[in-house]
């Protein structure tokens, strides 16, 4: 038998003290220690390792390369933690044990000597002694090595104790379901047992926080050797939320793997999202299990400080085969008539109704029920399947395009002068669309008259059109369609940048230095709630809300102003940013920084900048940059080539080309 469990990987990186002692786990295991001397090296960077488990047969359960503190940790403390699993299975002595064996080995140490460039292929310093090293002449896994029993519906703990590192707790799945020829299981925990906290995610103070962890493991069984079109297991998850009092945070697992953060007002929820595929041997003439995971962990402290009610995380998981057509999916929802496929529901309060955090262990199908498995479909009596938003089938995580999954991006694309189907018209890609994707949909109509800007919220997309309307259309919809609303006003003209905050629509009007605000319900030809005019909103493209501020571009004199949200008539900017470059347009704030599209590049700056401030960094794009949106670790930039995709530091993460892009939205 063969038992997923969620295997927490901690080393600390130590200078002159030592880590957690192995006695307060209760576990046995080798007594190891070396200099400690050799480590305490000045300006460490970054740490990274190889990681492995065997089975009790010394089978391979799984490996991975290059977990590197600055992905997986604390970078400079060379901690780190990683979720996997391991093999219940008893096959020697059967004794009731299943002993799997753990090894950790140290790849490179990264100091100012050797620094750390990004590659962890890169040799890193030499200037210390490597307890953990890794023969690479060999292909068996190497390094420290400590033995845990693999016990199914129980946890156990692995300590690496060697004064640099330590490997933290070992939590194990319990209960497992088969889906069909799918085997399943799942399990969400925040302790080890009734007074172990799991502490895992790494919080700003650089502590380990009390952390929730749901890990998620499927087969749809082996692959023969010499067979052709074996099972492809294909792991799904539908949107991720964790509801608290005032603020839903939405949860990413297609992002990179390693650290990750969501952020709703002053609030950060630091989380990590662990993926893979096991390497277990299935047996003779089996060439692949098949087997994948997809866990997740969240940090408790963090709820913990910031809210006094109640947290719940939600979200729904399932599995297919890829190579089975009967049971497909189609937009993340199963297809076929008189259909029921099983789901794993998760539901849980990680923080009571007075805002605590408590130990929970909610084994699958288990009394507490707050993991479990449910039926939907399309009989009369099954409730309606839930859409999967999220795949992953052992390559990149991707999205699987559903409806409401926010898995979307919108590109209006028209020309001057020529309003109308043909001419205009919003086309819809899935999230991680690259390179000349064709779109999914199109969403056209006779009103579109070269849509320069839009925004999305629920069901609804906002486009400004240059004829002085704003449309409302029904984002789901394909092909020719009427607009829901179409919103006019003697209150803008040629507008432009749109925001939605509040229950409000902030729209700007670049030639009239203006900003109008209409309630978000507005209908028909309409008068502003309020408006604000000032030089100093100097070519107002790009408009911005978020945290009591509202921000403008001036694609006029450069640069971008800040008032107060509420603000209006003639009233002066709070502050303003003087940059360098012509052609402001796209802007967009996240709690410390603003992002503003200076032509030919984005420029990064500080939140409380003024004057002539310089930017704390450059997003190198190239080309004319229009609208701007940041969504979780993503700038997603609207350039005259395209919808260009980077990372918040910089790097180019996807380029999906779209001819004659003024402007981006996502859902």
């Amino acid at each position: 038998m063969r038992s997923q469990l969620h295997l927490l990987v901690g080393i600390c990186l130590l200078l002159p003290v030592a880590c957690d002692s192995p006695q307060e786990v209760g576990l046995e295991g080798p007594a190891l220690s070396i200099e400690v001397s050799p480590l305490t090296l000045a300006g460490v960077q970054n740490v990274c390792y190889s990681l492995a488990v065997i089975n009790e047969d010394g089978l391979p359960v799984w490996s991975k390369d290059h977990v590197c503190a600055g992905q997986y940790g604390n970078t400079t403390g060379g901690d780190i933690s990683y979720v996997g699993t391991c093999d219940a299975t008893d096959s020697v002595g059967n004794d009731g044990h299943a002993y799997n064996t753990v090894f950790l080995a140290i790849e490179n140490l990264y100091t100012s000597a050797a620094p750390w460039t990004g590659d962890p292929t890169v040799a890193g310093d030499t200037a210390w002694r490597n307890p953990c090293e890794d023969n690479a002449l060999t292909t068996q896994p190497e390094g420290c090595e400590l033995v845990v029993d693999c016990v199914e519906n129980a946890d156990a703990a692995v300590v690496f104790n060697l004064t640099v590192m330590r490997e933290a707790n070992q939590g194990f799945f319990d209960v497992a379901v088969n889906f069909e020829d799918i085997f399943c299981s799942a399990k969400l925990d925040t302790c080890y047992d009734e007074t172990k906290r799991i502490e895992l995610i790494h919080g700003a103070d650089a502590d380990r926080d009390w952390t929730a962890v749901f890990a998620f493991a499927c087969t749809a069984g082996p692959t023969r050797q010499g067979q052709v079109n074996g099972p492809d297991t294909n792991l799904m998850l539908s949107k991720i939320e964790v509801v608290c009092p005032g603020s839903t945070f939405v949860i990413d697992p297609r992002l990179a793997q390693g650290n990750r953060s969501a952020t709703v007002g002053a609030t950060t929820l630091n989380y990590a999202i662990y993926r893979g595929v096991e390497d277990l041997d299935c047996g003779t003439g089996v060439e692949s299990c098949n087997k994948k995971y997809w866990n997740l962990a969240l940090s408790l402290k963090d709820l913990d400080d910031a809210f006094s009610g109640a947290c719940t995380l939600s979200l729904h998981a399932t599995a297919n085969d890829l190579d089975d057509t009967a049971n497909a999916f189609t937009d993340g929802r199963p297809t076929g008539a008189g259909l029921t496929y099983p789901y794993v529901t998760v539901d849980v309060d990680l923080l009571d109704d007075n805002g605590a955090p408590s130990c929970q262990r909610h084994a699958l199908n288990g009394p507490t029920q707050g993991v479990k498995t449910e039926y939907f479909g399309n009989t009369a009596s099954a409730t309606a399947p839930t859409t999967m938003c999220h795949q992953y089938s052992g390559g990149a995580a991707s999205s699987t395009g559903g409806a409401g999954c926010g898995g979307h991006i919108y590109v209006p694309t028209g020309s001057f002068g020529a309003p109308g189907v043909g001419t205009n018209r919003i086309r819809v890609y899935n999230a991680d669309a690259t390179d000349f994707a064709q779109p999914i949909r199109t969403i056209e109509s006779p009103a579109l008259d070269f849509p320069a800007w839009c925004q999305v919220s629920g069901d609804d997309l906002f486009v400004s059109n240059w004829n002085s309307q704003i449309l409302v259309l029904d984002k789901n919809a394909g092909g020719a369609v009427a607009p829901l609303r179409t919103i006019s006003s003697n209150d803008f003209s040629n507008p432009h940048g749109l925001f939605l905050d509040g229950g409000e629509l902030f729209v700007a009007s670049p030639y009239q230095n203006k900003v109008s605000v209409f309630p978000q319900s507005a209908n028909g030809f309409v008068a502003a709630t309020r408006t604000l005019t000032h030089s100093d909103l100097n070519g107002s493209t790009g408009v911005f809300v978020g945290g009591g501020e509202l921000f403008t571009s001036r694609e006029n004199t450069r640069g971008y102003a800040v008032h107060d949200r509420g603000a209006s008539g003639n009233t002066a900017a709070s502050r303003i940013v003087e940059d360098a470059r012509p052609q402001a347009r796209g802007i967009w704030a996240t709690d410390t920084e603003v992002f503003l599209g200076a032509t030919p590049d984005v420029h990064v700056y500080a939140r409380n900048a003024a004057g002539a401030a310089t930017p704390i960094r450059t997003i190198t794009v190239q080309d004319q940059v229009n609208q701007i949106v940041v969504k979780g670790d993503e700038v997603i930039v609207a350039t005259s080539s395209g919808i260009m995709t980077y990372s918040k530091a910089g790097v180019l993460l996807r380029a999906l080309y779209v001819p004659v892009t003024y402007a981006v939205c996502v859902d």
